[in-house]
């Protein structure tokens, strides 16, 4: 409704002016060309946006929180949805099984966007389909941040669970929020439209910037009927702190409830020069330090943030209070700025329990070229490297003889055949995606870290894709690594990884005019399961 739009711009949207937003702008919103045809493209590009499927509640089985069985079983036959971001300016909900598109949100914030794609698009209506500029450079961006959910206890009055779901925006703006979407699809058991629980933003919170680092909630205590969750997210992308001028990171803690109990904690006081300036931009990660495993009702007592300094801090939920948990610079000699958050979990090794984490620095997207493209000649120039850390569970740091440290320029690319060749990976090649870690629940057997990485040195003409695949010794608290093996993923930058089965799926860019996005198996990569060929159910494209 044009009205309901114009008074939301008026009320959240400072110095926007609302009569901006025409019918045929919001006409264009709803897919059509302003004037009432649909165009043929509508879906904007999903760009650094990880979906999320929503469906049938879990199964709490720990004992550890109030009873979740009556919200299990009320919205068991919950429809399954997918939602995911675009730089169209939305929060896009998708059918699972269909492809048929439920809803679309438009935060606030990201109104005046909708004007300005609008008239990209009447400009030039075939280059400019979905009112994206044609360079991706000049790309705009909207909700290109990763949506997370999960049940919530709410206390009194109402003392039952909800799903909650978590919403930024990466390079697209300064906005957090939480979204109560139990139930949003019509002809579901007690159908509602989503609700807006809370909304934050850097205008009113200091220290948030662009909301990259997104945030990660769980229970963290729990007394009979009662119990509180808590949502952790780094303060995101911070334009002023550079390599010469350096500012301190903040991460802030709060209630995902109703966004109250805000609490800033400052990432430490170094403010010495780097390669560039220090951020917390990694997605935030809270865990259970003495789980064997994933479970939804697990109690999480630790949170991590990782820096671009090289440092993992380490958020206790003892008040949240952040300590240097794990300093890789320290470790390299030089920093190593961690731009992807750590896998992590729980092993047993040899009647030791420890907490191991998988992780690397440096990223192929990051624009600065003190980090992506130093002269050969250049002395001093970083190296980007995979780290394997592991801590006693319950410890409060690692120390660096815990640390393991793989270079990346050291691995050696794969023969056709999958053998290692006698060639090095090229000493540009850095991570496209964060990691994987699976270890077995068992204790008997080893762990495995998997990495993506991207050489654009490599003999083909877009730069070749990898799968790194690490299979662990823990000895004595220790890692070291047992076997390191390299398999090709596919020419150009793979954006990520998954597993079907035992599989391991890329998605890939199309390299070269006319070439389309796809899914593809990494080959030799535990080939005796899973499937032979990725098929898509449904597909979206831009249309």
């Amino acid at each position: 409704q044009l009205s309901n739009i114009q008074d939301a711009a008026a009320v959240f949207t400072t110095g926007f002016n609302k009569a901006t937003l025409t019918s045929a702008v919001l006409d264009f919103i709803r897919g059509n060309d302003g004037g009432g045809t649909g165009r043929a493209w509508r879906l904007g590009p999903i760009i650094n946006s990880t979906p999320a499927i929503t469906e049938g509640p879990l199964e709490f089985t720990l004992g550890t929180l109030p009873s979740h069985a009556s919200f299990e079983q009320t919205y068991k036959d919950r429809t399954k949805l997918v939602w995911v971001g675009s730089n169209d300016g939305m929060l896009h909900a998708f059918k699972l099984e269909t492809g048929q598109e439920v809803l679309a949100l438009i935060p606030p914030n990201l109104l005046a966007m909708q004007v300005d794609l609008y008239n990209n698009y009447t400009a030039n209506p075939v280059k400019n389909p979905v009112g994206q500029p044609q360079m991706p450079g000049s790309q705009k961006y909207g909700v290109a941040g990763s949506p997370r959910y999960a049940d919530v206890y709410f206390g009194s009055p109402t003392n039952d669970y909800r799903t909650v779901m978590l919403v930024s925006q990466g390079p697209g703006g300064n906005l957090l929020a939480g979204l109560d979407i139990t139930s949003v699809v019509t002809g579901d058991t007690n159908a509602s439209d989503p609700k807006v629980l809370w909304t934050k933003t850097g205008d009113t919170l200091a220290g948030l910037y662009k909301t990259w680092s997104t945030p990660a909630m769980a229970a963290t205590s729990s007394s009979g009927t009662s119990a509180t969750w808590t949502c952790i997210a780094g303060g995101g992308f911070d334009a002023s702190s550079t390599g010469s001028s350096q500012k301190v990171p903040r991460a802030f803690t709060f209630d995902p409830t109703n966004g109250g109990n805000t609490s800033a904690k400052v990432l430490g006081s170094d403010t010495t020069n780097s390669y560039v300036g220090n951020q917390a931009f990694s997605d935030t990660v809270i865990y259970s330090m003495t789980a064997d495993a994933y479970y939804p009702d697990n109690l999480a007592d630790l949170a991590l943030q990782p820096d671009l300094k090289g440092i993992i801090w380490f958020l206790p939920k003892t008040g949240f209070t952040p300590s240097v948990g794990i300093n890789v610079s320290s470790k390299a000699g030089q920093v190593q700025p961690l731009y992807y958050p750590p896998a992590v979990s729980g092993f047993t090794a040899s009647g030791t329990k420890v907490d191991i984490y998988a992780f690397g620095s440096g990223t192929f997207y990051e624009k600065d070229q003190d980090i992506t493209g130093q002269d050969v000649g250049k002395t001093g120039y970083f190296v980007p490297s995979l780290f394997i850390v592991t801590k006693g569970q319950n410890t409060t740091a690692a120390s660096i003889d815990e640390i393991l440290q793989i270079k990346i320029q050291d691995l050696f690319r794969p023969n056709a055949d999958g053998t290692p060749s006698s060639y090095h990976l090229g000493r540009r090649s850095q991570l496209s995606a964060p990691p994987a870690l699976f270890t077995p629940v068992s204790g008997s057997g080893s762990p495995v870290a998997l990495f993506l990485v991207y050489d654009p040195d490599s003999d083909k003409c877009g730069g070749t894709s990898y799968i790194v695949k690490i299979t662990l010794d823990i000895v004595g608290g220790k890692p070291s690594a047992k076997s390191t093996s390299v398999y090709e993923a596919g020419e150009g930058a793979a954006s990520g990884f998954a597993i079907a089965g035992t599989a391991v799926i890329v998605a890939r860019s199309g390299v070269g005019e006319g070439k389309k996005a796809s899914l593809g198996k990494v080959p030799g990569l535990n080939p005796t399961q899973g499937l032979a060929s990725p098929t898509p159910v449904w597909w979206r494209e831009l249309k």
